[in-house]
């Protein structure tokens, strides 16, 4: 009984011991690192194994969108893993891949492009990385969910995110469990990110995550 009870509590030690050294690394990867950064450290640390799959899970996969979604309220009966990191390109997405064949999900659902276009890359250059990208998910994933690259307040993006969906739509349409959804056309109004959808002109408010739920079900059949 004794013995049962002292490897009971170096368990619970062990674990305790574990989720200290996790909230000081996080601490001080808040104080010293921008967000950017501090995704990284969390998501490098914390993620750069294997995961588990279980049967019916759905893996983000993405920039912010998908990071800040708040997956748990749109979708609370499936199980989801939220590997979205603020900033990122596609290009820098890339190293992430292994990630996601590791798994071997039921679902992927990509977001990704806008910080491509905001850092100026041709839209050659980066769609040849989002092509790698969807083409490794298309041959892991029993499906895979594209969303469009969403509108935003910045009017010089405009022109370059609806030849970029143009783009994504006809290379999902090439794959046979590839599901395109136009969250541009469902969040945006003459092309624009209006107010009630976006906190700062780029990011999803609650409510324009509701409408992206929306069209996730009906197009993505989420």
């Amino acid at each position: 009984m004794r013995k049962s009870i002292r490897t009971a509590a170096a368990a619970i030690g062990g674990i305790f011991c574990a989720a200290l050294v996790f909230l000081v690394t996080l601490f001080i990867a808040h104080k010293s690192l921008p967000a950017s950064d501090l995704d990284r450290v969390y998501f490098d640390v914390f993620y750069d194994v294997p995961l588990e799959a279980p049967k019916g899970q759905l893996i983000a996969f993405g920039d912010s969108i998908a990071f800040r979604a708040p997956w748990p309220l749109l979708f609370p009966f499936r199980s989801i893993e939220n590997l979205g990191i603020i900033g990122e390109s596609t290009q820098m997405m890339l190293r992430r891949v292994p990630q996601v064949k590791a798994a071997h999900p039921e679902e992927t659902v990509i977001i990704a492009g806008i910080n491509d276009i905001r850092q100026g890359r041709s839209l050659d250059t980066w769609m040849g990385d989002y092509s790698k990208i969807l083409n490794t998910f298309a041959d892991v994933s029993k499906r895979v969910v594209v969303v469009s690259v969403l509108p935003t307040q910045t009017r010089s993006y405009r022109n370059t995110i609806e030849s970029a969906n143009s783009r994504i739509r006809r290379l999902c349409g090439t794959l046979p469990n590839c599901k395109f959804v136009d969250g541009y056309a469902a969040l945006s109004v003459q092309g624009y990110l209006p107010d009630e959808n976006t906190k700062d002109g780029l990011h999803l408010s609650l409510l324009g995550y509701w409408r992206l739920r929306s069209v996730l079900i009906a197009q993505g059949q989420l």
